[in-house]
């Protein structure tokens, strides 16, 4: 009997250790993949990656007419999701910095585009589906629809895209 509790006893201090090891790890990895802690309370607001831009809103709106991106069909194979990808890559390679924008609706769905800050304009939001310019602002309508947020992906983060509103 005095062996098996013994046992026990060890088991469980193995298993509490190998528990706390386990939690620090995610906790140290979470802390470098996001630069916040695991389970607090509230949203860090982070602002948007600070890009410097030489790009005029005019020079933008030109690469797309120069060259409009090359992208399949919109269809079940190819969706806002991997055309936003695609097109701020392919606006990269041309020299131009872009990034991903989400848009989050008032009915809880969300939609992908392509965000271009510009030296005089600030940002310049592109529509790949169809290469044509679009104004956002939270609080506005696109897609028929209320846009409550505007967010930019910046280090695997979906950052608040402040000071559009």
């Amino acid at each position: 009997m005095e062996v098996k509790i013994r046992d026990i006893k060890r088991n469980i201090s193995v298993g509490i250790c190998l528990a706390l090891i386990c939690f620090i790890s995610f906790s140290y990895g979470f802390f470098i993949g996001t630069g916040t802690l695991p389970f607090t309370i509230g949203t860090k607001s982070i602002l948007p990656p600070t890009m410097e831009s030489n790009v005029t809103s005019e020079q933008a709106e030109q690469v797309i007419i120069d060259s409009p991106l090359d992208l399949a069909p919109y269809g079940e194979k190819n969706n806002c999701v991997e055309m936003a990808f695609l097109a701020a890559r392919q606006l990269w390679w041309a020299g131009y910095p872009a990034t991903v924008v989400k848009i989050d609706f008032s009915d809880g769905t969300s939609h992908m585009l392509v965000g271009v800050p510009t030296s005089d304009a600030g940002w310049k939001f592109l529509e790949p589906q169809n290469n044509s310019w679009v104004n956002l602002n939270v609080g506005g309508m696109y897609f028929s629809k209320s846009i409550t947020g505007l967010y930019v992906l910046t280090d695997f983060v979906w950052a608040p895209l402040e000071g559009v509103r």
